[in-house]
């Protein structure tokens, strides 16, 4: 912000409001604060690619093949309308055994908070 800017948000700030002003202020706040985050934070519709790594320890350690950490990398798509998100992926075993499928499908559904 240039310096007549800053000058000028500083002699507006020194401008005394009355009680009824303030109420008004405090009143409207909450809807400014929603239209804010509508108008800068909210996209309509958005595709994006989805890297993902997953890790788990599944099961008994006596068991063959389990009670080791077994790894996943795959990719997928995210796609957003508004404030709902789809995920879709495919994500591979990579210490498969010959028992295990090559990987896992991947579905996410999350709806964001935007009045936070």
């Amino acid at each position: 912000m240039s310096s007549l800017g800053k000058e000028a948000r500083q002699v507006f700030n020194k401008i005394p409001l009355n009680s009824i002003e303030q109420q008004a202020d405090r009143d409207i706040a909450h809807a400014a604060r929603s239209l804010d985050v509508i108008f800068r934070e909210i996209n309509l519709i958005e595709i994006a690619p989805v890297v993902t790594f997953d890790a788990a320890r599944i099961g008994p350690a006596v068991t063959p093949g389990f009670g080791k950490t077994h790894y996943g990398v795959g990719a997928g798509v995210r796609f957003s309308l508004v404030t709902l998100d789809f995920t879709a992926g495919y994500s591979f075993n990579l210490n498969r055994q010959p028992a295990e499928p090559r990987g896992a499908v991947i579905l996410s559904m999350t709806i964001s908070d935007l009045f936070r």
